[in-house]
């Protein structure tokens, strides 16, 4: 008998050179066998369906009687889920428009197919509200370049401070260049140098510094939790070949922010420290770096009723996974006039990149319902580290009595990491 693992490679190979069809006989055995006696046979079943790949989605069946199976086959369902949104979280959303059309039109379209918001913010802004023909030849290109290309046509450029409302357009100020030949582009983010800024402190023996101001901008659709930049992963070259000495490269660059913050914008400022180069340079030829984004996925609510029960002695705390993420309800006690509900919230493959952004955690939506449905809103929160990944958190609620009330956690169900590598070029110093 050949062993497992020789097993699950031999049906690899024989999959990806059969079609869907020839491949059904060998699914449905590994189907029967997720809902084994032994423990061992139903991971190694569910972990050779994985390896098939994204063509055992269509073989799988839409209902099966066995909870076990059911459990596992919304596992392997939700694990090439991840590995898509994860692609496209790497790749960007894509924008196809061909012909003459008007600019109201290329924005209702951009929006259909790539799920990101773009208002026009220019009768907000006392601007004057034209929709020009805009000659456009785009196929499957990334939303940002895309973008650009249609503001350029049209002579606009973005606000972006403009909360909820996503990407924002706006007449280009006076001066101001194409966005086209300003920009980087790096899968779903736009990353512009917006500012250089040299200093000499005639009192000091240190060399000039050089302030380069990265703005980093992601598609609307996303929900970025942090940005970070290793000063050792930059690399930049003047333009006479010389390279630009970064202070402090052991540092790191951080930029946390809020999950979908109501009132935030779809972009964020970051500052690379810089030896000043000689006078004799003109420009950064070359700003190469590697920023890693932390986003945040489909956000899920995790509802926990019959709060009296699990104020109870001995309650045993209930967990419930949705995708990467574990809530788990430890305990629900009271504290003179108030209820307190103790929760953890782990988040598996985050690692120890949401270690130092835990603060973000406490923007996450969580009320109880009474019996009547109504909302009932927390009175305070705070929480505490347990390990890199899960975080211990106490709501507390001003009520007389919670039986009969339901505990409600609004949060990502996956959070993913993700380096994305971006170069500038041709950047004037001052």
């Amino acid at each position: 008998m050949l062993p497992a693992l020789l097993i699950a490679a031999s049906l690899v190979a024989q999959v990806e050179a059969s079609p869907p069809a020839e491949l059904s006989p060998a699914v449905q055995r590994l189907l029967r066998k997720l809902d084994a006696p032994e423990v061992d046979a139903r991971n190694a079943a569910e972990e050779e369906l994985i390896r098939i790949g994204p063509a055992v989605l269509d073989l799988l069946p839409a209902n099966n009687p066995s909870p076990e199976t059911r459990a596992r086959l919304a596992r392997i369902r939700q694990h090439f889920a991840d590995k898509r949104a994860v692609e496209q979280l790497q790749t960007g959303s894509a924008v196809t428009l061909s012909g003459t059309l008007a600019l109201e039109e290329v924005r209702a379209e951009i929006e259909k197919q790539t799920g990101n918001k773009v208002a026009d913010y220019r009768q907000r802004f006392g601007q004057s509200v034209t929709n020009p023909q805009l000659k456009l030849e785009l196929k499957n290109a990334p939303f940002w370049p895309a973008l650009d290309a249609v503001l350029d046509s049209a002579q606009l450029s973005i606000y972006s401070f403009s909360g909820d409302d996503g990407v924002a357009i706006a007449d280009r100020a006076a001066g101001e260049r194409p966005r086209r030949d300003r920009g980087a582009y790096a899968g779903p983010l736009r990353i512009e140098a917006t500012r250089l800024a040299s200093e000499r402190r005639p009192g000091s023996k240190d060399s000039a510094t050089l302030a380069v101001n990265l703005e980093i901008a992601w598609e609307p659709r996303l929900k970025p939790i942090a940005f970070e930049q290793p000063m050792a992963q930059i690399l930049a070259v003047d333009d006479q070949g010389q390279e630009l000495f970064v202070e402090r490269p052991a540092q790191r660059e951080e930029r946390s922010l809020q999950v979908a913050a109501p009132g935030g914008g779809t972009a964020v400022e970051m500052l690379l420290p810089f030896v000043a180069p000689p006078r004799s340079a003109a420009t950064i030829a070359s700003l190469k770096g590697t920023v890693t984004a932390l986003l945040a996925g489909k956000v899920e609510a995790f509802k926990f009723e019959k709060l009296g029960d699990a104020a109870k002695p001995g309650f045993k705390p209930l967990a419930q996974t949705i995708a990467d993420t574990t809530v788990t309800l430890d305990s629900v006690r009271k504290n003179n006039d108030i209820w307190e509900v103790v929760i953890r919230v782990r988040y598996a493959g985050a690692g120890k990149s949401l270690a130092p952004n835990r603060g973000w955690i406490l923007q996450n939506d969580a009320f109880l319902t009474g019996a009547d449905s109504q909302r009932i809103d927390k009175a305070g929160s705070h929480s505490a580290p347990v390990s890199e990944d899960e975080f211990g958190l106490t709501y507390q609620f001003d009520l007389p009595e919670i039986d009969g009330c339901t505990f409600v956690y609004k949060t990502p169900s996956s959070i993913h990491s993700v380096p994305l590598e971006y170069e500038l070029k041709n950047l004037p110093l001052p």
